[in-house]
């Protein structure tokens, strides 16, 4: 078994506040400068192409998120595998894992590109999309949906890279795509007057210009592993592997997803005024789920690799540790949006009162709770780590999907219940039920784990 080299931080070994700082920094850094961009993207899609675009931006995220949200679980799965390997430090075994997870994500990502296409036009009818927004979002989708081939490779191999303890590069990498998709939503929807068809366009771009960067960087000599692309394999063994993983989550978010496009036409039956509202307050909201994002990576690495090391302990602190940061930021960012709703909402929304209204009506509802989110995604993460996804599958079906459509088909159309806010409160009380259920799951596989380790 060749070994593994170790990174410029190791998080099986060593301080261990010191370690994971070093990791979450330059990824913090990365998701801080993704929010710029999705944010000056949303900025300009409302300041130039008006309220009516960005509420066809906000309706095509769901029909997108729905089509590819699969691959985008099997490379979690994908990404706890090479975790796992790096912790064991067994170099042959991580470069048969990345091989095979090349070939997934080709082929998923042509996969996805050929679904969108067919599609989504016949989704965005199914729920109920506003008429006059609607070409503008399925013309939107269909460019998008070009890019997949694309996108979905570099998911996956970014994924390899941060479970590999490597987060400097993405984040250089995120700072380019970034800034090259924002310098041409400018000028596509500017000057070009291309649109909600530019904003797509180059959205498109830069995903394939993530995608060569990515590559190079799985290739590069002076990596964690040498990884030739001439001499790929496809492991059925490591395939397993990743199914056994990645399958359960990518069935989860498949569900939520449908869930949530079943319940987007509920959304839709408020009007555009609701739509932009409440997409401009999910922009602002983005801060949060991105820095939590950062937490969630942090508590799936390091309990991937330190499963694979065998250190049980220091997969707990690091657990405590990332869940901590976490609901200190998701308080202090609550209170945030409460104070400053309206200002914040303003560099989204420039022609609608009505919008705004809603927009701070949905800070109401999300603001604090969704840190219980957070909380849930950590716990199932670290969950993940060590091998075990296909309680969290249950926990999703019990809560996102069921306790939602339970909401929405029989509490909502109650009369006290029939209105934007009656609409809102199902997600914090889904969240709070889904976290207490995480962790009672976390201490019972934790416990079960280290017994059979010890054996």
């Amino acid at each position: 078994m060749t070994p593994v080299k170790k990174t410029n931080r190791d998080i099986c070994e060593g301080p261990l506040l010191r370690s994971m700082l070093l990791y979450i920094i330059p990824l913090l850094l990365t998701n801080f400068i993704q929010i710029f961009y999705h944010t000056a993207d949303s900025i300009i899609a409302g300041m130039l192409c008006g309220s009516a675009a960005l509420a066809a931006v906000g309706a095509a995220g769901t029909v997108a998120s729905f089509l590819s949200t699969f691959m985008v679980g099997l490379s979690t799965g994908a990404s706890v595998c090479v975790a796992q390997a790096v912790g064991a430090r067994d170099e042959e075994k991580l470069k048969r894992t990345i091989h095979t997870i090349l070939w997934v994500s080709f082929i998923g990502g042509v996969l996805v590109c050929a679904a969108g296409l067919l599609f989504s036009k016949p989704l965005l009818v199914a729920t109920d999309t506003p008429k006059e927004i609607l070409d503008e979002t399925a013309r939107y989708l269909n460019c998008c949906f070009l890019g997949y081939p694309f996108l979905i490779p570099a998911v996956f191999i970014n994924g390899v890279l941060l479970s590999m303890g490597e987060t400097k590069k993405p984040m250089i990498f995120s700072l380019t795509t970034g800034s090259t998709n924002v310098l041409l939503n400018f000028l596509f929807s500017g000057p070009l007057k291309m649109g909600v068809f530019g904003l797509a366009l180059a959205t498109v771009i830069s995903q394939v210009f993530s995608f060569v960067l990515n590559m190079w960087a799985l290739i590069d000599k002076k990596g964690v592993v040498k990884v030739d692309i001439r001499k790929t394999v496809f492991d059925k063994g490591v395939l397993k592997s990743i199914m056994l993983l990645g399958v359960p989550t990518g069935i989860q978010n498949s569900v939520v997803t449908l869930s949530n496009l079943i319940v987007r036409a509920t959304y839709n039956s408020f009007g555009v005024a609701f739509l932009s509202g409440y997409s401009a307050a999910q922009n602002v909201l983005g801060i949060e789920t991105m820095v939590f994002a950062a937490f969630i990576q942090a508590a799936s690495v390091f309990a991937g690799q330190n499963y694979g090391s065998g250190n049980f302990t220091r997969i707990k602190k690091s657990l405590f540790t990332a869940v901590s940061c976490l609901v200190v930021f998701g308080v202090l960012f609550g209170i945030t949006t409460l104070v400053f709703g309206k200002e914040l909402l303003s560099f989204y929304i420039t022609d609608s009162t009505e919008a705004v209204k809603y927009g701070l009506l949905t800070f109401s509802f999300f603001s604090i709770p969704a840190l219980l989110s957070g909380v849930c995604n950590c716990l199932s993460s670290a969950t993940r780590g060590m091998g075990v996804s296909l309680p969290q599958l249950f926990v999703s079906l019990g809560g996102a999907v069921c306790l939602k459509l339970l909401w929405v088909f029989v509490v909502f159309p109650l009369p006290k219940f029939h209105s934007p806010a009656g609409l809102l409160l199902s997600d914090p009380i889904i969240w709070a039920l889904q976290a207490l259920a995480t962790t009672f799951i976390f201490i019972v596989v934790y416990k079960k784990k280290k017994s059979q380790k010890a054996k």
